[in-house]
């Protein structure tokens, strides 16, 4: 029962990977560039990673990978995660510095 329960969460993470690269790409038919090209990339990025640890953590219980390499793989799996959120981020940043300029040109700012 626990194992089903660990599984289920491995799951949890690449949805909400999904659900970001889709908010992601509706802002990006809506407002294109405006960094909303970085938000998807970078959240296209972190849902390629998430469903990569969901595979390494499966195959680990079940005994299907070399112990040696999952380190190495994790690790890798980790690097391209933070570069990924980390473009996600700065799109978002960039995003919202152009709606915010707009609006105070909105205002006469």
């Amino acid at each position: 029962m626990n194992m089903f329960f660990t599984t289920l969460m491995q799951l949890v993470w690449p949805l909400m990977a999904v659900f970001a690269l889709i908010v992601s790409t509706l802002a990006l038919k809506k407002h294109p560039g405006n960094g909303t090209n970085f938000m998807v990339i970078g959240s296209a990025i972190t849902l390629l990673t998430s469903i990569a640890n969901t595979a390494l953590t499966v195959g680990m219980q079940n005994a299907l990978l070399n112990l040696e390499n999952i380190t190495a793989a994790y690790l890798a799996t980790g690097v391209f995660s933070l570069i990924g959120q980390v473009l996600f981020l700065l799109g978002l940043l960039l995003f919202i510095n152009v709606a915010r300029t707009a609006d105070d040109q909105a205002i006469g700012l």
